[in-house]
């Protein structure tokens, strides 16, 4: 059986009744540094079959997309985290949801399995989330990475770049690196230009990708030790980078180190290690490394020195599984409004977690959109070059926090921590961070967190 891929279980009904499970309606106070705090749960429908985890946000409401192999995507609204509730169940002839990934109005997801039929892949468009749109199937993928100047990577495997600006729902790659055996998944770099290309047995390639139609091969990793490169995310400075091996069992080390400042690439560390479970994802943001740990959980790292991680705190998803396997925590997506962290399990679908000091000062959750008493108000010129003015209103007198913050979560920098007087504010951002160097082109995401309320949006600098 190929790493990542479980023994399918028996196919569930989706007239079964949905199960919510509610948290409390506001975080309570935090403990410690990185300390992990349950928000809310819900599992969708009786399924030992969720997958793979994403998010996004549309007309104010926050949604998690996770995957289901026995009916495809599950869109999940966790607006007010402590209470999720399914959206929509997206189902149809030939549409499977393995891996899960957003771009604009289109959901994309894939079938998994190797050796499947050559097209299995959906793009679906949810303009409208009532009513679906489901593409014509493309070419079999095991996982997608998506760049958010709407490029889609697609590990088939071999790996394969598909325009989705020219086609959304695309029927033709633009660029192949011609691997018929290998390929496993990729991580996106946005800040570094990088596609970190994880390439199973065959080692992990760094790709240069700042001209995306062709992509120059900046290193490649291999190392005796390490059974199958899976998954793995790069250090803030992109200098290094957390590679994961799903194959690793026992006293094998699931996760290692390497400095790419190095020629060739150096193993400086060994990065996450459980001797008992496998790894699958991993997603670095600022000095937070957040993991999914099939059978222990999620976890997350103190990585400010990156020869020597640090676990901060474990919340285990599946209490009941134990031992190396590839069921449990399977995937994590950091990137939540509000700091909140999807994290989906095999077993008990979607969980939403607060983490003490990620993504600014913590702040209490709930309500909806129309209760919030702070909002971000549109952006001046957006998409910008060189510089934006980022606008916002507050009902009353309080201490407010505005900050840019990059595709990865990382903070880039705080323009507003103050006390400020009710009303429309304005501040004007240049596009540098704050030692006055300039940030590459790309999507950022601007943080407003005042009297106890959050707002996220999104800017995009164009050169």
């Amino acid at each position: 059986m190929h790493p990542c891929i479980r023994r399918p279980h028996a196919r569930t009904l989706l007239a079964l009744s949905f199960v919510t499970l509610s948290a409390l309606s506001v975080v309570p106070a935090f403990a410690a540094h990185g300390d992990i705090t349950l928000v809310g749960q819900i599992k969708p429908f009786s399924s030992n079959n969720f997958t793979q985890i994403w998010g996004f946000q549309r007309d104010g409401h926050n949604y998690a997309v996770i995957g289901d192999w026995d009916s495809g995507p599950v869109i999940v609204d966790v607006t007010d985290p402590t209470t999720p509730f399914v959206r929509k169940i997206i189902t149809g002839s030939g549409v499977f949801g393995f891996d899960v990934k957003v771009w604009g109005n289109y959901i994309y997801t894939c079938e998994g399995r190797f050796g499947m039929p050559l097209a299995s892949s959906r793009a679906i468009d949810i303009t409208n989330l009532d009513s679906p749109v489901i593409s014509p199937a493309f070419i079999n993928v095991h996982a997608f990475a998506v760049h958010p100047g709407g490029y889609l990577f697609a590990e088939i495997p071999g790996l394969r770049i598909f325009d989705l600006n020219a086609d959304p729902t695309p029927s033709a790659y633009m660029w192949y690196d011609g691997d018929l055996t290998h390929g496993h998944d990729s991580t996106v770099d946005i800040e570094y230009d990088r596609l970190y290309d994880f390439h199973g047995y065959a080692g992990t390639k760094v790709w240069d990708i700042s001209n995306i139609t062709a992509p120059a091969l900046l290193k490649t990793i291999t190392d005796p030790t390490i059974t199958y490169h899976h998954s793995g995310d790069a250090t803030e400075d992109g200098r290094y980078l957390f590679l994961n091996d799903e194959l690793a069992v026992g006293g094998t080390k699931d996760c290692t180190v390497w400095d790419l400042a190095a020629t060739p690439a150096q193993k400086v560390g060994i990065g996450l290690h459980d001797p008992t479970a496998t790894i699958h994802n991993l997603y670095i943001i600022g000095n937070f490394a957040f993991a999914s740990h099939y059978t222990a959980g999620f976890r997350v790292y103190d990585v400010s020195n990156p020869m020597n991680p640090v676990l901060l705190d474990t919340y285990d998803t599946a209490p009941g599984l134990t031992g190396d396997g590839y069921d449990g925590c399977y995937g994590v997506y950091p990137w939540g409004p509000g700091g909140i962290v999807y994290v989906s399990d095999s077993v008990n679908g979607l969980y939403l977690f607060q983490v003490e000091d990620f993504a600014g000062v913590p702040t209490a959750i709930g309500g909806t959109p129309a209760a919030r008493s702070a909002h971000l108000l549109a952006s001046y010129p957006n998409p910008f070059n060189p510089a934006t003015t980022i606008a916002y209103e507050i009902d009353q007198p309080a201490d407010v926090v505005l900050a840019v913050y990059d595709i990865k979560g990382a903070l880039v920098r705080t323009l507003t921590r103050a006390r400020m007087p009710g009303g429309r504010h304005e501040v004007r951002w240049d596009g540098a961070r704050s030692n006055g160097a300039r940030v590459a082109s790309g999507v950022y995401f601007v943080r407003l967190a005042a009297g106890g309320h959050t707002d996220t949006g999104r800017l995009v600098l164009l050169k």
